[in-house]
C-alpha cells in the first residue's frame, strides 16, 4: 500500500511539471548582420543584394555595390527606421522579432525625408 501511495504521487509530481511546460519562443535581437535584397523602384520586386551590420548603439552600415555605407537607426515597436545619408535613401520595415526578418520594407529619399516612395527591401538575420 506504501508502495502505491508513493507511486501515486510520483506520477501526480511528474505530470504536473509535464502540463506547465511551456514551448520556448526566440526572440531575435535587431543587432547582428542581416542580408537581403533592395529594388531601386516601387514598382520592381527586391533584386539587388545588400548587406546590414546593425549595431546595439543605434548605428548600422549598409554595404551595397562593395561600398560601405555608415547610419543610424531606431525600433520602435515593430518598426524598424534607418537614416543612411551617404547611400542617400532611408529605410523603413517591420521588425518580426519571432523570425528574425525585415519584412515589408520601404526605402525614401533621404534628402526629402521619406521613408517610401523610392524602393523596395528585406532582410533576414544571418545565423
Amino acid at each position: 500500500m506504501k508502495l502505491l501511495k508513493i507511486s501515486v504521487i510520483a506520477l501526480f509530481i511528474v505530470s504536473s511539471f509535464a502540463a506547465c511546460k511551456k514551448d520556448k519562443i526566440t526572440v531575435v535581437t535587431i543587432d547582428g548582420n542581416w542580408t537581403g535584397k533592395l529594388s531601386t523602384s516601387v514598382d520592381t520586386e527586391p533584386n539587388l543584394d545588400f548587406i546590414a551590420t546593425i549595431k546595439t548603439d543605434g548605428t548600422l552600415t549598409i554595404t551595397y555595390n562593395s561600398n560601405n555605407h555608415d547610419g543610424t537607426y531606431v525600433v520602435t515597436g515593430s518598426t524598424f527606421k534607418a537614416d543612411v545619408p551617404t547611400l542617400g535613401i532611408n529605410f523603413s520595415a517591420t521588425f518580426d522579432k519571432n523570425n528574425g526578418k525585415l519584412i515589408n520594407g520601404t526605402t525614401g529619399i533621404h534628402s526629402q525625408n521619406q521613408y517610401s516612395g523610392y524602393g523596395k527591401f528585406y532582410l533576414n538575420k544571418d545565423k
